[in-house]
């Protein structure tokens, strides 16, 4: 199989015709008070869904996608509760309250998913089709900060971290506020988030590759299509990419003490694109059971071995555990692994005990001139919307080598290729990966080409970073808490602007460092300006800093914190059967039941797992 990088880089980018919407509703009671299209050239707005739709879906709009920030998540339900009724030819009240006979329009419905969003959905009548699209997954900042960046601010009620910030006066202002208030705010975000997605699109032009509809998928593009950056095709194979994925591991993120007093927080410059610039695996060479006795940067393998860790207050190397939770214990076990973690093995004393099967790659150097073009524009650049955008592409290129070929797809009222295809031939039952939990909506599981997939490069980079990392942590004495690419540490080292050196993020006064992602610091920034951080991973901790403080001391006492959100699209399908939009109140409380990354001792500090304590706690 070939891994097809190279698409005709001489053909110049394509332009996009896309426009903006945004919705305000009123929290709680979903009633839709805006809806809010803009083009470029011309605001437009309308009192419910089906008016805007009406403006939208048009012969004249044909092919265009329609963006909205955070779409995913919230806007497209609405969008896609109207289409529905729209399709069904029965008797609905439309959103100003009137009862309309639906006219049986034949739209087709066909949905993409990251998580729980839907991030790009399809809609097609006849042979007119249009894309609503999550612009998030492009540019991934919030809209405050991506208007900041190009010179508009924006506008409204106080918006997160400022102190007159409350959630009931959000609550109130989309309620309550005058319709002329509602709609110079609508218009505002919707000229951001054009003026942003228009001005990626024409960096993208001068780099003569094509906006796509995600980040990933445009770095990608930029990637292969250019020949300074790509400069041959090379091979791989399914059996590799499945092999060597189980060498792919998550980032360390872990607790070390507890708490932490009078500490500094460092990051590492762009440690993924960092190590982009060594050399990564290309074309498979050869498949054996011996493992190089050299640790130079060029002698690049997979290989499936069983090992033994010896004890060690911080380990190298990565464990995948049941749940596909990673743990970096002492002991003995087997794994696939990449060349990188087995040499910080064999550097730390550990030993290698047998090999089962040894993937070897040439080198490929061809994402180093990417990292490093991409690099130099962020740091010449004066423009702060530039310098987002270099950011971005620097870090999103590298997973989509690893990105599956599962896909979920969403379906309403497929054609009739469509079902047959979800359908088994012989026997006309629906194939596995295929369920229809109410008429004609079905949800689809199934395999597809990518043709980009090449997961040695994916394993390769984040075992390089994972190595930085340790690297960086083994120069202190101490330190109490490390997520990804960053780590709390007692010693100030030296920083500096270069690509993979360290930079000081912030002064940590004080921290509690509960779980992976489950924390609070008080201190300052960079700046000197004052900070105080609460998160807890998948709670919502509220945008006020009273809330945060309230819902951090419930939550860290064993209590349970409630909140408003919407319902995700995937749960509307399976669980309530349907497409309509719902705000649910959730509950929540810290999970303390899963095995903590490192036994953790009373009085908060900590020492790695043993392996067979992992497998006895799973």
């Amino acid at each position: 199989m070939s891994l097809t990088m190279l698409r005709n880089p001489d053909s110049g980018p394509v332009q996009r015709n896309f426009l903006v919407y945004d919705f305000e509703w009123v929290p709680g009671t979903l009633q839709m008070r805006l809806c809010g299209l803009f083009d470029g050239k011309r605001y437009r707005c309308y009192e419910t869904v089906d008016k805007l739709l009406s403006a939208m879906l048009t012969s004249e709009n044909r092919g265009k996608w329609f963006y909205a920030h955070a779409g995913g998540l919230a806007d497209v339900q609405f969008v896609l509760e109207a289409i529905v009724k729209r399709c069904n030819p029965a008797l609905y009240e439309t959103d100003d309250g009137d009862m309309v006979f639906g006219q049986g329009d034949g739209f087709q419905i066909e949905a993409r998913f990251s998580g729980s969003s839907a991030i790009i959905v399809k809609v097609s009548q006849g042979k007119n089709c249009w894309h609503f699209v999550d612009s998030y997954w492009l540019l991934r900042e919030s809209l405050k900060k991506i208007g900041k960046s190009i010179g508009l601010s924006k506008l409204g009620p106080a918006e997160e971290g400022e102190e007159d910030y409350s959630e009931e006066k959000a609550r109130k202002f989309y309620a309550e506020a005058p319709l002329h208030e509602l709609m110079i705010y609508n218009e505002r975000d919707c000229v951001i988030l054009w003026k942003a997605i228009d001005a990626f699109e024409n960096s993208m032009r001068e780099m003569q590759s094509p906006l796509q509809m995600t980040l990933a998928s445009t770095g990608m593009s930029m990637f292969r299509r250019n020949r300074r950056y790509l400069k041959r095709d090379i091979e791989t194979n399914p059996y590799v990419n499945e092999r060597v994925r189980d060498a792919y591991f998550a980032s360390r993120v872990e607790v070390f003490n507890r708490y932490g007093v009078g500490k500094y927080y460092f990051d590492i410059n762009s440690s993924f694109p960092y190590s982009m610039t060594f050399a990564c695996p290309g074309e498979m060479r050869c498949i054996n059971t011996r493992v190089p006795d050299n640790f130079d940067s060029e002698t690049i393998y997979a290989a499936d071995v069983e090992i033994e860790v010896p004890e060690n207050y911080i380990t190298p190397v990565p464990y995948r555990a049941e749940g596909n939770r990673v743990f970096f214990p002492v002991g003995r076990w087997r794994n696939w692994l990449s060349s990188v973690d087995i040499q910080a093995l064999i550097e730390e004393g550990g030993r290698i005990l047998k090999v089962h099967e040894v993937i070897h790659f040439d080198p490929f150097y061809d994402l180093s001139d990417y990292a490093r073009d991409l690099y130099a524009k962020r740091k010449a650049t004066d423009d702060d919307f530039e310098r987002m955008v270099w950011k971005l592409l620097l870090n999103s290129l590298y997973g989509k080598f690893a990105e599956s070929s599962l896909k979920q797809s969403f379906f309403y009222r497929p054609s009739a290729n469509q079902l047959n295809k979800m359908r088994d031939f012989e026997t006309g039952n629906f194939r596995a990966g295929v369920e229809s939990p109410f008429p004609h909506a079905y949800l689809m599981e199934k395999e597809q080409d990518v043709p980009h997939m090449h997961v040695p490069i994916s394993m390769h980079i984040t075992a390089l970073s994972r190595r930085w990392l340790y690297n960086y942590m083994n120069m202190v004495s101490d330190y109490d808490y490390c997520d990804t690419d960053g780590f709390s540490a007692s010693e100030l080292l030296q920083t500096s602007n270069e690509l993979g050196a360290l930079k000081l993020e912030k002064h940590i006064k004080e921290a509690e460092f509960l779980a992976p992602k489950c924390y609070k610091i008080i201190g300052t920034d960079d700046k000197g300006k004052d900070i105080e951080l609460y998160r807890i991973k998948g709670v919502t901790m509220g945008k006020d800093l009273h809330t945060q403080r309230v819902r951090w001391k419930a939550i860290t006492k064993g209590g349970r914190v409630s909140y408003a959100r919407m319902n995700r699209i995937k749960e509307n399908i399976r669980r309530r059967q349907t497409l309509s939009p719902l705000e649910v109140l959730v509950r929540k409380k810290l999970k303390m039941d899963a095995v903590e990354k490192r036994f953790m001792y009373p009085d908060g500090t900590t020492r790695p797992w043993h392996v067979d304590e992992i497998n006895r706690a799973s």
